[in-house]
């Protein structure tokens, strides 16, 4: 049954209209990462009986997530809940979305009702007044556990306070085909950019081009595979002051090299990719090399394990400004309409997840499609025993967030991420072969997104 929370007329979220419609725009590239997975049906709520801790007995609690690309992973979480809820007789009703999970986020919001967990995959900046404070509940995994990671920390906080706890961290890859690689001459993946090139050329002339996402309508892949690119070539966005810093010759080296990158190694349906092209075209033999997480290499496990035999994963390669990943932060936020005993329920059941013995359990089931943000758990079970996979415990050491010089997110690194400016200017760029047109053009599209700061 769902959960019922008491009338809360009269009172407002904190989330302005812009705010509430900007949340709403971003449903797509929330739920990026759960592309082509197949539908997940809620799990009804549990109400057991029994002994339970009497202060908690009786809550209610209604949890809004999306749904992993990676189905074990919703399996886990799904059974935490159930066995979680049965032990403290608290009504939990987890509703999984495969989209518009932040369309109902927003409304929930906006109407003080519905979900009082929920997952996002977003700063919660832009929704702080909308949050709990759980800063005590992340001290206290700090001190158990060991500090987070500083990606984890700057998505997680607003101003040095915790608005969120992670799932983890999605650590992308190079997913290439190892055997087409080592026919012209590379034992392992080239580990200079400028080495890619050259292999690249190659491979496109044997018909075997790169699925690089040089596109805005890949609203996961897209930034990702351009902000790699970006920093490669000691790009940025912004500067830790806040000013926009991404109009630098750094940044036309980086959009010259992606020019001929693209025409020299890429595939050129490249610059209209959507969130699940790369991963069809690479099942289905049409490209040599991309940038995503472990989701091309486990469906091919299971159903084509001759492609999954002769593909491998590696870090970026060095570039100018060295090498860097880029890192999303999935994480769970405790909405502040929240109250009572269903907000100690809430509470508890992010301490009791987010231990160490619990998490860890949840965590391994995705073969590194998230990895843990906290020290405790290097030496712990969670890791994929797959040699495959093996980069995933490496990817996030070298890994950056979108404006990650800032001190935080603020409003206009979030439009930036949200609108896609990085990568408007990258297939701007190669599609046209003028690096400061296309420079040019985002720093017009960002003047006029502060403007409205």
């Amino acid at each position: 049954m769902p959960v019922t929370i008491p009338s809360t007329s009269g009172q407002t979220s904190g989330l302005s209209r812009r705010q509430f419609l900007r949340l709403s725009a971003t449903a797509a590239g929330a739920l990026a990462l759960a592309a082509c997975a197949a539908p997940v049906a809620p799990a009804a709520p549990t109400t057991a009986g029994g002994e339970a801790p009497s202060v908690l007995r009786g809550a209610n609690i209604n949890f809004l997530g999306g749904s992993w690309f990676v189905p074990a992973l919703v399996d886990a979480f799904q059974a935490f809940t159930t066995d979680w809820a049965t032990q403290n007789n608290v009504n939990f009703t987890l509703d999984v979305v495969t989209q518009d999970l932040n369309t109902k986020l927003a409304a929930a919001i906006e109407t003080r009702q519905g979900a009082n967990l929920a997952q996002i995959d977003f700063s919660p900046s832009s929704i702080r007044n909308a949050l709990v404070d759980i800063s005590d509940i992340a001290q206290e995994l700090i001190d158990g556990q060991g500090e987070f990671t500083s990606a984890t920390r700057y998505n997680c906080t607003v101003d040095g306070n915790w608005f969120a706890l992670p799932y983890g961290e999605h650590p992308r890859m190079i997913n290439y085909r190892e055997d087409w690689f080592t026919e012209i001459g590379y034992d392992s993946f080239p580990d200079t950019w400028e080495e890619v090139l050259k292999a690249g050329k190659v491979l496109k002339e044997a018909g075997r081009p790169y699925g690089w996402t040089l596109s805005e309508q890949s609203p996961a892949d897209g930034p990702a595979a351009c902000l790699v690119l970006l920093w490669a070539f000691g790009g940025k966005e912004f500067n830790p002051d806040g000013s926009v810093a991404l109009d630098s010759q750094e940044t036309i080296d980086a959009l010259n090299f992606a020019i001929e990158l693209y025409n020299d190694a890429c595939d050129p349906a490249s610059t209209s990719y959507q969130e699940a092209t790369n991963n069809q075209a690479f099942l289905a033999g049409q490209i040599s090399m991309t940038y995503n997480v472990n989701t091309i290499y486990l469906p091919a496990k299971d159903n084509n394990p001759e492609l999954a035999e002769v593909m491998n994963h590696a870090l970026p390669p060095q570039g100018p400004g060295g090498a860097h990943n880029y890192t999303g932060v999935a994480s769970m936020i405790l909405l502040d309409h929240t109250e009572g005993i269903d907000r100690d329920a809430a509470r508890a059941f992010m301490k009791d997840f987010y231990t160490a013995e619990n998490y860890a359990k949840f965590i391994k089931e995705g073969q590194g499609y998230l990895i843990a943000s906290q020290p405790v758990y290097d030496d712990m079970d969670v890791w994929p025993a797959d040699p495959k996979l093996a980069a995933t415990r490496e990817a996030g050491k070298i890994g950056r967030v979108s404006g990650y010089e800032l001190p935080g997110p603020n409003e206009l690194a979030s439009l930036v991420q949200t609108q896609v400016v990085i990568p408007k200017m990258f297939s701007l760029a190669v599609s046209s072969g003028d690096a400061r047109a296309a420079l040019d053009a985002a720093m017009a599209e960002i003047a006029e997104l502060e403007a409205q700061v």
